[in-house]
Order: structure tokens, then sequence, then C-alpha cells
């Protein structure tokens, strides 16, 4: 048996045995430096140096490298990495640098770039990758162009998939690349463009796609990484209908006209039509949309350059009533809502003015689209040079016939809403509060009510003074709330100005529809009348027996 002291003195032994086989180990592993290097530094000590310099680090042949500006500490994390050779005691070089000869030549040629880009797709589709020599761009929706473009690198990627493109030195001004993502299949489209940057000597890119077919997204797979995109114009389809976007345009190399287009979209559907490589910006562009299953235009109007770089349009409605508007409005700017509460098709044209150059109105309208029931749409308006009132006018589509006309003060600011109502044989018209005339400026209004079962409407007419040839002359202005439904207990406040013409009497009239008596009730209002309390007239009883008189009768 060994005593105590005899097996601490082995275990001794065995220590220094091992001790002296890792000094043993490190020693042959330093005597190996890389090839065109100089020593840096030892495990956990710093490399310092001046500049930037590549640092090789490791040892027993196996090295990592990376580009360092002012020395770091000696370990592997300032490299990005585990142990690369564990127990084993590594070291710093940094690589020489190269001979004279060489480095006459400035060290970032702006002509030469080393490209790398990394596609990551965790999209719910299949996608192609690939890079363009955009020399030879001809047709973004030609197959053979994805094959005949030289230089291009093209990889078709799976869901979960992921690749890498360029990893090579490229001669920018020859080459003069771009970078698309396209989707695969029926729809071969580009989802994603980008123009490479044109400075650095350098690029390191990564992009990953996520979304589906319908509604795609890209964006870099790190904060830091930037975007090149191409110019581009946006569709959104929020129809009920397939509909596509094209461009008409000429060509740089002075032929065409040509046309670039969009695949089809379908409900809930965003693409993008990007400004075509070749396009000749200086010459005229043409925007069409269309709705695909009728052939029919929804927009046509000429373009700018400027336009890729913001305009974004959406389409809705039915195949029926197709509708098209831009995606957003200001929302700083002074709107005008139409709201189609009727039983037709009805539309909002708003008219405003400007001054040309001789000091003389020049009206501008613009028209909504013709909205189907419980549709709404508004209307961005212009500030214009001119104190003209603006004016409202609503149509009933189904006959094509004017319903109301109302102006509005020039100088009007934040959303003003009107409303179409009624049937297509008895349309009415009013703000979307239920007011009837110009509510701007000093005004006072008077309440009409159907509690009848039958439809009615309040006439009302007051007297306005006008200057005729030098003479105040009152003149009449008539007011009507259009038919009102019966049975709902529907309401309008009829607005006229707070100062009519002194003397005059306001008229005021009720009139059913399909009544035995058309002509209910009658009476007047003095040009002074108050304001408060409100007058207010009401109709009831039936179609045999027609009543109008007072509210509170």
């Amino acid at each position: 048996m060994f005593t105590k002291t005899a097996k601490n003195r082995s275990t001794m032994l065995i220590v220094l045995s091992a001790l002296f086989l890792i000094l043993f180990t490190h020693g042959r592993s330093e005597a190996q430096a890389p090839p065109n290097s100089t020593f840096c530094a030892n495990d956990f000590q710093p490399c310092n140096f001046e500049g930037t310099r590549e640092v090789i680090y490791g040892a027993n042949g196996i090295f990592v490298r990376k580009v360092i500006k002012g020395g770091s500490v000696c370990l592997p994390a300032t490299f990005g990495i585990d142990d690369p050779v564990p127990n084993v005691l590594k070291k710093c070089y940094v690589a020489d640098v190269k001979p004279a000869a060489v480095t006459t030549q400035p060290t970032a040629d702006p002509g030469r770039v080393k490209l790398s880009i990394t596609v990551k797709n965790n999209s719910g589709m299949s996608i192609y990758a690939r890079l363009v020599n955009r020399k030879l761009y001809s047709d973004p929706m030609n197959k053979a162009d994805m094959v005949q473009a030289v230089g291009a690198q093209i990889q078709e990627l799976q869901s979960g998939q992921a690749a890498q493109l360029g990893d090579k030195i490229l001669d920018r001004p020859k080459e003069d690349l771009e970078f698309w993502i396209q989707q695969a299949g029926a729809y071969l489209k580009p989802i994603f463009k980008a123009q490479l940057p044109m400075t650095g000597d350098q690029l390191v890119l990564c992009y990953e796609i996520t979304g589906t077919h319908f509604v795609p997204y890209i964006k870099p797979c790190v904060a830091s990484d930037l975007t090149y995109e191409s110019k581009y114009i946006s569709l959104n389809n929020e129809a009920a209908f397939q509909s596509s976007m094209s461009l008409t345009y000429y060509p740089t190399d002075g032929s065409g006209p040509k046309k670039a287009s969009t695949a089809s979209t379908t409900a809930g559907s965003k693409t993008k039509l990007y400004l075509p490589l070749d396009a000749d910006t200086r010459k005229q562009m043409v925007l069409t949309v269309d709705v695909d299953v009728s052939n029919r235009n929804l927009l046509t109007k000429n373009i700018t350059e400027r336009e890729f770089t913001s305009a974004c349009y959406k389409v809705w409605g039915d195949a029926v009533y197709p509708k098209i508007n831009p995606c957003s409005i200001d929302a700083t700017a002074r709107t005008i809502k139409f709201w189609n509460n009727s039983g037709y098709v009805a539309s909002m044209s708003v008219t405003y003015f400007d001054k040309d150059g001789g000091g003389k109105d020049v009206s501008r309208s613009v028209t909504t689209n013709k909205l189907t029931v419980t549709q709404t749409e508004s209307i961005e308006v212009p500030i214009g040079t001119s104190a003209t009132p603006v004016k409202v006018s609503i149509y009933n589509n189904y006959t094509g016939n004017l319903i109301s006309e109302t102006p509005v003060k020039a100088d009007f600011t934040g959303e003003l809403c009107y409303k179409a109502e009624g049937a297509s044989f008895a349309p009415t018209a009013s703000t979307c509060d239920g007011t009837v005339g110009d509510t701007s400026g000093n005004t006072r209004q008077i309440r009409f009510q159907n509690d009848a079962g039958f439809d009615a409407q309040l006439i009302v007419t007051y007297f306005e003074d006008q200057t005729i040839n030098g003479v105040k002359v009152p003149m009449p202005k008539t007011l009507t709330t259009g038919m009102i439904n019966g049975l709902g207990g529907k309401f309008r406040l009829v607005t006229i100005p707070k100062k009519t013409a002194a003397g005059m009497p306001i008229t005021i009239g009720i009139q059913g529809n399909a009544t035995v008596k058309n002509d209910i009730f009658a009476t007047t209002l003095p040009a002074n009348f108050a304001a408060s309390p409100q007058p207010c007239f009401k109709v009831w009883g039936t179609f045999l027996d027609p009543q109008g008189g007072k509210c509170d009768q």
C-alpha cells in the first residue's frame, strides 16, 4: 500500500507531466506562422497597430481572418467565433503589407466592387432571386431575359430556403447590375427590384422575404442593412375583381413605344409597377389601370418620373361599378365627403375656381366614382385663387339628373360631408347631418320632419338683395328638402342666411307624394324671424288624410 506522502508525490508527478505536455504542444503550434504575416500577440493579449489591417488568429494551421482598425484583444470573441483550436495556445498575426509595386494603386477602386447578396425566403411562395445586367435589359416579363442576360445569376428558392448571389469582384461601370426578387409560377413579376449602389468597394447585402403571393414583404435581414429599391408605382386591389396596371413609354434606344405591365391582382393583393430601366423619362409616359374580367379602363393618365416615388392607387367596388382612387389623402388637406345613403347609384361633382393670367375665373372640377348604396368617397379640394364659392353637385346616375347643387365658401376648411337619399323616382340630398343649403357664414335654420305614412318635402322661398344696374332688388331663392321617406321619423334642416331682404316674408310650403292632395300646408315667416327657438314644421297622417303644420300642433 502507498503511504499518504507517496500518494501526494504521485499526484504531483502526474500534474507536472500534463503541464509539460501542454507546454510542449504549445511550443509546436507556435513554430508554424501563417505565410506573409508578422506575429502580433499571444492569446488574451492586445494586438496593437495603426490603421486598418487584416489580422490572422489561430494555431496548428487553423486560422481565421478579419479586417480590424486600430488593433484589438487577441481572443475568439474579437473574430465573432468559438475557439477554433480548443486547449491550444493561439496567436494573432498581422498580414504583411503588399509590395510597393502593388500598393501604388488606390486601395479602393470605385470602379470595382466585391458583391455578396444573401436572400432568405421565409414567405409562403416560391421565388426567383437574380442579378440582371441592366445594359442587356429588354422586358421584365420576358422569361428568356432571365437566361440570356450575360452575367446574370439566377436562383429559385422554395419556401424556407436561402441562397447567396454574387460573391465575386464586379467591374461596376461595365456590369451595371440590378438585383431582382420575382414570384415564380403564375405570378412571374418583380416584387422587389434594387439598383445596386454606385459607391463603396464592398457590398454585403441580405434580404428576407415574408408574406404571401398576394401581399409580399421584403426587408433587410438586419436594421443596419441598406435597401436601394428602384422607383415604382403601387396598386392595391381592394375590389371584388381582378385588375392590372401598365405603362406605355419610349425606350432610350429610340424605338417604341413599349409597354410594361404588372400581373393581374386579385382582391386583397398589392403589386408594384417599376420604372423600366430603358424608359426615356423625358418623353411621354402613360399609366393605365384596367378591370381584367371586362377589359374596362379605370384610369388613363400621363405621368412623370416623379410619380414613381410616391404614387399609389387603389381599386375597389364591384365589377359592375368598379372604382379607383389614390391610396390616401393628405391628412392636412381640406376635403368634401360624399355618402350614398339612397336606393340608386349616385355621384358628387365638386367645382372650384382659380384666376387665369387675365384675372378671370377658371373652373376646375373633380368627380367621385359612381357609388352604390352605403359607399363613401372623399375628394381633396385644392385651395383656389378665386373668391367664387365652391359648387357641390349631386347626381342620380340612374337617370343622369342633377339632385342638388350647393354653394360652399371658397375658403372653407376641414371636411364637409354630403349624402344622397330617397328612391330613384324621388331622390334627395343634404349634408350628412341632414342640412340643406349653405351652412357657411351667419345662418338660420328651419326644421322639417316626416311623421306621416307617405313621402313629403318642405319648400322654403326667401329673398336676397341683389344690385342690378345700381339698384337693390329683392330676388327670390328657393330651397327644398326633397321628398323625405315617411314612417321613419326622418327630418331635414333647411339653412338660409341670417340676413334676408328686409320686409320680404319667407314662404313655407309642404307637399306630399301620391297623396289625395299634393299641397298639404302653407304659411309664412317674417324676414327677421328668430333662430331660437328654431321654427319647426311636420307632416302626419296617411296618403288618404295627409296633415301638415307646426311641430307643436
